[in-house]
């Protein structure tokens, strides 16, 4: 069963006053098109790409940073920390704060009995729902489970 905790918690961070709804994680995302010529998707993956370094959670907790804390150390630092989670929720709120509408995707590989894999999928209004980064790598074909939800608010 993929976790329906873990993504309530992380659709509320995406799209919450520290998320989307912050008015610098829109200017921010606003910047980083600007000053890219690649489509708006592709911007904020390579960004986020470019400037957020993977770090694991401590086994013990799970944790999900804020989009804003993220962008505070990106320009303060010059590079953010965080895991899939992470990752996974400031591409979110980067592309909700402009009006895409995101999903995470969480993964349930084999041998696994709780989802330990996220990742965002960007859709532009046009479009299908873009980039897949588990298709077509090596440990792809070791997919159990998987289940795309909307980013929305949560009751």
């Amino acid at each position: 069963m993929i976790n329906t905790l873990l993504n309530k918690t992380m659709s509320a961070a995406a799209i919450g006053p520290l998320g989307a709804a912050h008015p610098d994680v829109r200017k921010t995302t606003l910047c980083v098109c600007a000053a890219n010529s690649d489509p708006a998707i592709d911007a904020i993956e390579t960004w986020v790409d470019d400037n957020v370094g993977h770090v694991a959670d401590p086994t013990t907790a799970e944790t999900v940073l804020s989009p804003i804390a993220m962008i505070e150390d990106i320009f303060r630092d010059g590079s953010a920390i965080g895991d899939v989670d992470d990752r996974a929720v400031l591409v979110a709120a980067m592309g909700r704060s402009i009006g895409l509408d995101a999903q995470f995707v969480l993964v349930r590989f084999e041998k696994r009995r709780f989802a330990t894999h996220v990742f965002t999928r960007l859709k532009r209004p046009e479009d299908e729902w873009a980039k897949d980064p588990v298709a077509g790598k090596p440990f792809a074909g070791q997919v159990a489970e998987w289940a795309a939800v909307d980013v929305k608010a949560v009751p």
